[in-house]
């Protein structure tokens, strides 16, 4: 099975994706309506972002020796 913290991190990096891409990016909308940008210049320059968090979730759903090294140090 897949240990709770590993679960935990990649559930809160997929959500944070989700918040990033559109149609349903919350934050991608908050920023164009602090910051008065359009919506397509918010998301290419969250883009770079995007790409690493997708990074991170493979990462993490393939190794979890890298998710748990912390966890293990401190247990």
């Amino acid at each position: 099975g897949i240990h709770p913290i590993q679960l935990g991190i990649l559930f809160v990096v997929c959500c944070e994706t989700g918040f990033l891409t559109p149609p349903f990016g919350a934050n991608l909308f908050i920023t164009m309506k602090i910051t008065d940008v359009k919506l397509e210049e918010v998301a290419l320059k969250a883009f770079p972002y995007l790409l690493a968090m997708w990074l991170l979730i493979i990462v993490v759903a393939a190794c979890p020796d890298f998710v748990m090294f912390l966890p293990r140090l401190l247990m």
